[in-house]
This record gives structure tokens, C-alpha cells and sequence, in this order.
């Protein structure tokens, strides 16, 4: 399959904020990112980087992280946890959960802590770090738990805090890391420590992190029993012969036709796209209306992906909404040059009957 990270059209794109770019991915769509990853190594701190090749947000990285078990031995000791980055955070839970925890820090001359400044190599490599003279007192100020139904978090660059997977199942979270910082990323450890310490940052195999994904899969269908087992959509086709297509803010480099992915609620495919149809264009219609077009495997996530087709006898308006960034109407000769999913790009030509 082609990445779907990377644009697959020469026109322009109307990216949307960040926040809400994240916000709306689940694991389906970071699995991708992450498949494509230019690079996969294990973090000191005991999770996997897969730095993706998401490149719609200047000075942003966007990266998934799996979250490995509690039981799973760490590469660096738990009191070398609390730490602050040199960059801005913006990061959501997609599978299991984490703690947070944020601390209140005082710079005391008497402190029982040190600072240490870190660098990095970028990627597989190692984390260096170096004490300074510099003591302190942290205390917690602040314990939640983030899971997949949590919003986006935000870390600014001068919080210390620490990040951990306390259960006993894998975790995942896609997080968006700021580039351009000239701050200096550095953690709390014992006072005793007064010479340098280095940690590696290992690269991991592809045989291992397909496990590693295939795990993550188990997690988010346990959490997730009967949702996004399919998804639906309709080619709505007015009188002049074109179809409605939209952009969402979880894909702002596709477009797609009316629809989206099944809830627990529905009961068949169909259901799933009048549901859809009803809320994005406010268009109430029985099941039987709609003509099936074909179905394929779905180009992300579990089961697969339904088509029908729905002819409209006057203009609609197509949505105002917070989940899409942009709406169109197009010919079937426009949307062979559109960017479009494989499996609604094989839907063009039986199009062509109606």
C-alpha cells in the first residue's frame, strides 16, 4: 500500500490544527504512520520510537510510541524518571493507558537531588547525561491517568514530570514533538550522582516490532470489541453528475466520499451509512434506498469497507464542520486525479453505470 502519510496529490493542502489532527487518530491510522517509520528505537524510559514520516506540521515530528509492560525491564533506573524536554509536547493516548505525574521543583542548595543536563542521538545511539552543580527538591504536584478517551495533553518545555505504563499490557500514544527549541532537555537524579551516565537507545528489529504492532492490534480490538469493524460510505450524486467528497481533520491528505467507520450501535453496513449520511448531510433516507457499489478490504483498520450510491434530485449543501477541513463537488474524470484511498479509487469505474 502506498504510505498514507505522504501526500499523493499536487495540490495544495489545507492542513488543520494540530491539536485536533491528533485528537481525532486512533490506532488504525497511527499503525500506519508507524509501519512507515524511517526509524524505530527503544527509548531509555521503556518505549519504542517509531519517528513517522508525517510531514504536515511545520516544526512539528510526529512519532508513535508503544508503551512497553510493566513488567518489561527498563534500560534506565526508575529515579532517573523525572525529566523535562528541551521542546513542546502535544501527545494523545490511542490504546491501554498512562500515568502522568508533574512536579513541583525547588532549586535548594541543601536539595537531596541533582540536575543533569541530556543530549541525545537522533534516534538509535544513546542518551548522555551530565550532572551539573545544581541541586533540588522535586515534589508531586499532580497524578492522572491519560487513556484512549482522554484529549490531547500538552508538556511545555519547563515541566518536569514523568511518563509511565503501570499495567501489564502494552500502551501506545502518537505524539507531536516541537523541532526548533534552543532549551535544554535535562532530568532530576540522586545528588550522590556525580559523574556522567550513558543509556542506550536501541534500534529495534523489523521482526520485533511487528510483534510489537500485532501486540498493540490485540489491545485496541480488547478495547474496542464491536467498533471500527467496518466502515461504510456513499457516493452522493447530484444532477449534474457529481459526487460530494470531503477531506476529514483525521486525513487531511484524502478525500473520501460521504461516510465514516462503524459505531457499536450499528447493525449492518447500511445502517452505518444512512447513520452517516443523516449527520454530515442532514440526509434521512430507509436502507433500501441506497445501492450497493462493492466493498473491498478496508485500507485501514480491521474488516472492510462498504460502498453505495445515493442520486440526490437537488443541490446539497455539504457540511460546516470541526471534523473536515475541506468539501467538494468532482466529475468522475476529477476524482481519477484526486488522492484517494485504493479502495474507493477501485470504485470509480462501476460508478460510471449510474
Amino acid at each position: 500500500m502506498q504510505p498514507h502519510c505522504l501526500p499523493r496529490s499536487r495540490r495544495s493542502i489545507i492542513t488543520p490544527d494540530i491539536k485536533m489532527w491528533l485528537d481525532a487518530q486512533s490506532w488504525p491510522d497511527c499503525r500506519v504512520y508507524a509501519e512507515a517509520a524511517e526509524t524505530v528505537y527503544r527509548h531509555p524510559y521503556n518505549f519504542v520510537v517509531a519517528r513517522t514520516r508525517v510531514n504536515l506540521f511545520a516544526n512539528w515530528q510526529i512519532r508513535v510510541h508503544l508503551w512497553l509492560p510493566l513488567d518489561t525491564n527498563s534500560l534506565a533506573p526508575s529515579d532517573l524518571a523525572i525529566h523535562r524536554h528541551g521542546w513542546d509536547i502535544h501527545t494523545k493516548v490511542l490504546i491501554g493507558s498512562l500515568t502522568e505525574e508533574v512536579y513541583a521543583v525547588d532549586f535548594d542548595e541543601s536539595g537531596f537531588q541533582r540536575l543533569l543536563n541530556v543530549t541525545s542521538d537522533y534516534g538509535p545511539g544513546s542518551s548522555r547525561m551530565t550532572p551539573t552543580q545544581t541541586t533540588v527538591r522535586a515534589q508531586l504536584s499532580n497524578q492522572h491517568t491519560r487513556m484512549h478517551e482522554s484529549p490531547v495533553y500538552t508538556i511545555d518545555k519547563s515541566t518536569f514530570h514523568s511518563t509511565q505504563n503501570r499495567m501489564t499490557s502494552l500502551a501506545a500514544s502518537v505524539v507531536a514533538t516541537e523541532v526548533a527549541s534552543e532549551s535544554q532537555s535535562q532530568i532530576i537524579a540522586p545528588a550522590k550522582l556525580n559523574s556522567p551516565i550513558e543509556y542506550p537507545r536501541i534500534n529495534v528489529s523489523p521482526d520485533e516490532f511487528r510483534q510489537l504492532l500485532s501486540f498493540a492490534d490485540e489491545v485496541y480490538e480488547s478495547e474496542n470489541p464491536l467498533k471500527d469493524t467496518a466502515a461504510a460510505f456513499v457516493f452522493v450524486q447530484r444532477p449534474d453528475k457529481k459526487f460530494a467528497l470531503v477531506r476529514s481533520v483525521r486525513d487531511p491528505l484524502t478525500w473520501t466520499p460521504i461516510g465514516g467507520r462503524s459505531e457499536r450501535r450499528d447493525s449492518s453496513p447500511r445502517f452505518t451509512a444512512v447513520r452517516e449520511l443523516a449527520e454530515e448531510l442532514a440526509i434521512s433516507i430507509p436502507e433500501h434506498d441506497l445501492v450497493a457499489v462493492g466493498d473491498a478490504p478496508r485500507d485501514i483498520g480491521r474488516g472492510r469497507v462498504y460502498f453505495f450510491h445515493l442520486r440526490v434530485d437537488h443541490d446539497v449543501t455539504l457540511p460546516d464542520s470541526d471534523e473536515l477541513v475541506e468539501c467538494t463537488w468532482a466529475s468522475l474524470e476529477e476524482m481519477r486525479h484526486m488522492a484517494l484511498m485504493q479502495a474507493t479509487r477501485a470504485q470509480i469505474c462501476k460508478l460510471e453505470r449510474f
